[in-house]
């Protein structure tokens, strides 16, 4: 990730932490059913969290539904490279939160986006790595 100007949402949630916060998925990536996690959490999960960027305050993690989660998840549906993100959805569920603007907070930026430096950060996921690894890190030493 790589951010291209000030995150003032960001940091101001960092000042006054109320609530959840996260950036949005390009796409849904859980790993595991919508059904299976909702059922497991008794709520709603919201659709495109993503982990790249979240806050959530950690004295209100239940710590015991986590472990039985992942135990209930892995053996209904597999291990998943997702299942931080599943259960971070699983947390944040029908919680009032801070979602930070995709427009702003771009996971999986288009080569356009990058070319122009769009948004205040770039969370570069899947085949936006190449251009990540090949120039972008290098600009923030210019």
């Amino acid at each position: 990730m790589l951010f291209w100007s000030n995150p003032k949402q960001m940091i101001d949630w960092l000042k006054a932490p109320e609530k959840p916060l996260y950036m949005l998925d390009s796409q849904r990536s859980y790993g595991y059913s919508i059904e299976l996690m909702e059922s497991l959490c008794n709520d709603q999960v919201p659709d495109l969290v993503n982990v790249g960027l979240i806050g959530l305050a950690s004295q209100s993690i239940n710590w015991n539904d986590i472990e039985k989660w992942i135990v209930r998840l892995e053996e209904a549906e597999g291990t998943s490279y997702y299942l931080e993100q599943a259960l971070s959805a699983m947390l944040i569920n029908s919680k009032s939160s801070l979602i930070l603007p995709k427009k702003d907070y771009i996971v999986y930026p288009s080569s356009e986006e990058i070319i122009n430096n769009q948004g205040i950060l770039h969370h570069y996921v899947d085949l936006s790595k190449k251009e990540y690894f090949n120039t972008e890190w290098q600009k923030v030493f210019i």
